[in-house]
């Protein structure tokens, strides 16, 4: 379906999620449909609604920021994946990944040295 793809090429390759602002209306200018058959699109394809497929793309960025800039404040990291404040990126990290961004990059470079 050329409207998925769209929006995968918008989510992934144009990293759209990184923008604090984004809205579902944001999403119906790359196809343009309405929101109802939007969310539609979004619920049947990607198996989430908008904000948690958003949520989710975020999450991702974040961890790979914190393995990848291990100087880098979570402060930074959180604002530099998408995420208004640092409460919010802090509460969703922890909810989703049942641990703390420091504790994650922690873990990671333990893991590593290992092998």
């Amino acid at each position: 379906m050329l409207q998925v793809k769209k929006l995968r090429h918008w989510l992934e390759n144009d990293k759209a999620y990184l923008r604090k602002d984004l809205r579902l209306t944001d999403a119906s200018e790359v196809i343009p449909v309405n929101r109802t058959y939007l969310s539609r699109i979004f619920n049947n394809h990607f198996k989430c609604s908008f904000s948690a497929c958003l949520l989710k793309y975020r999450l991702e960025e974040s961890k790979r920021l914190l393995v990848e800039h291990p100087e880098m404040m979570v402060r930074e990291v959180a604002l530099q994946s998408g995420f208004r404040t640092q409460a919010t990126f802090f509460h969703a990290f922890r909810q989703y990944e049942q641990t703390t961004p420091a504790q994650y990059r922690r873990s990671h470079f333990q893991r590593m040295n290992r092998i």
